[in-house]
């Protein structure tokens, strides 16, 4: 079992929301920009 602080979750998301509003970018722009930024992995890990 993995834990997480749940402070960490909502981070990306919070990120993600401010990036859409400020901008004309698309939904999976903002996402993927986010991840790429703060090393944030996807897909299943090992």
């Amino acid at each position: 079992m993995y834990a997480v602080h749940q402070e960490s979750v909502v981070v990306p998301e919070n990120v993600d929301a401010i990036r859409a509003v400020m901008s004309a970018a698309s939904r999976e722009e903002t996402v993927r920009l986010t991840d790429s930024t703060l090393g944030i992995m996807r897909g299943r890990l090992a």
